[in-house]
C-alpha cells in the first residue's frame, strides 16, 4: 500500500541567520582532527568558527498547509573551491566501532549548542561513508543533529523535537557562501507504520562548494529509502533506528522520498514547497 503522509496544519516562514564569533573553538577542532584522524585525513585548516542561528523572518510566497520553516544561513568556506571527489550515491554502512566513534565525534563537534542537550546524552543513530566523507546522525533527548565531516571542513546542524528550532555550526577558514533550510516541524514525529516523512532538506556551502541533503523518519517496517532529485537523479539514503539521511554535492532538490516496506509496498513523501522560491529573498 503506497501512503503519502499530509502535512498539518501551519503557517510557512523563512529564517535568515547571519555567523557569530566563535564559540569554544578548541572543543570543534579537537573533534575535527578525532575525526580526521580516523578518516586517514590531515587537517591543517585553522580552528573552526561557530554559527548560530537566531534570525530574522518573513514570510514563504509558496505557503501550504505544512507548518515549514526555511532557514537562511551565511556559513564559511575557503576561498578555493574542493569538489567532492569521491562521493557516492550508494554509501557504505560503518562498523558499531566507528559508529560510536562518529557519533561521540559528532556530538562534540562545535561544543555545546546553547538550547540544545549536554552531548554526553547523546546516542549515535547512524553513520555512513561516500568516499572520504563521513555523514552521522546522533540522538539526545529527541534532538537529532547531524554531521558532515570531509577533509577540508566539518559541519553539523541539530533540530528540537518538534523541529522549531536548529543551530548549525561549520568549519573555517572562511568566505561567505548562502545556505538556507526547509523544515517540516511536523515531520520529526514518529510515523505511522509503512509510512515515512521528510522533515528538513537544505542546501550548504562548506569550503567553497555547495551541498544538500535530506532527513526525516521512518517507521520500523520501512527498511530502504531513495531520494528522487530535482536533476532527476537518485541517491541512496541510510534508515537506522527510525531516521533517513542522505546527502550530495550541488544544490538539486528533494522532490520525493520513496521507502520500501517489509511487505513489499512503497512509502512517500515529499515537502510541499514551490522550490523555485525557496532560499533568501534578493537583497535581504
Amino acid at each position: 500500500m503506497t501512503t503519502d503522509p499530509t502535512p498539518g496544519a501551519g503557517t510557512a516562514t523563512l529564517t535568515r541567520h547571519a555567523p557569530v564569533l566563535p564559540v569554544d573553538p578548541t572543543g570543534l577542532d579537537a573533534a575535527r582532527h578525532a575525526t580526521f584522524a580516523r578518516l586517514d585525513v590531515v587537517d591543517a585548516a585553522p580552528a573552526p568558527r561557530r554559527t548560530a542561528r537566531p534570525a530574522l523572518r518573513w514570510g514563504l510566497a509558496a505557503a501550504s498547509a505544512a507548518a515549514l520553516t526555511v532557514a537562511g544561513l551565511t556559513l564559511p568556506s575557503p576561498g578555493d573551491p574542493a569538489a567532492f571527489a569521491g562521493w557516492r550515491a550508494v554509501p557504505s554502512p560503518v562498523d558499531a566501532q566507528t559508529l560510536a566513534a562518529d557519533g561521540a565525534a559528532c556530538a562534540d563537534l562545535g561544543g555545546p549548542l546553547p538550547g540544545t542537550p549536554d552531548a554526553a546524552a547523546a546516542h549515535p543513530v547512524l553513520s555512513e561513508r561516500r568516499g572520504p566523507y563521513a555523514f552521522t546522525v546522533v540522538s539526545s533527548d529527541g534532538w537529532l543533529r547531524y554531521c558532515l565531516v570531509a577533509p577540508t571542513f566539518a559541519f553539523a546542524n541539530v533540530h528540537s523535537p518538534d523541529g522549531s528550532t536548529s543551530s548549525g555550526v561549520s568549519g573555517s577558514p572562511a568566505t561567505q557562501g548562502e545556505s538556507w533550510e526547509v523544515v517540516d516541524t511536523g515531520g520529526f514525529a514518529d510515523p505511522a507504520p509503512g509510512t515515512l516523512t521528510l522533515a528538513t532538506a537544505g542546501t550548504f556551502t562548506s569550503d567553497g562548494e555547495q551541498w544538500s541533503t535530506a532527513l526525516g523518519r521512518v517507521a520500523p517496517d520501512v527498511t530502504s529509502v531513495q531520494v528522487s532529485l530535482s536533476d532527476g537523479t537518485t541517491v541512496d539514503a541510510t534508515a537506522a533506528e527510525g531516521v533517513f539521511a542522505a546527502w550530495w554535492p550541488g544544490t538539486a532538490q528533494p522532490r520525493e522520498v520513496v521507502g520500501v516496506a517489509t511487505d513489499g509496498s512503497r512509502a512517500r513523501a515529499a515537502l510541499d514547497v514551490d522550490w523555485s522560491v525557496v532560499g533568501p529573498p534578493a537583497g535581504s
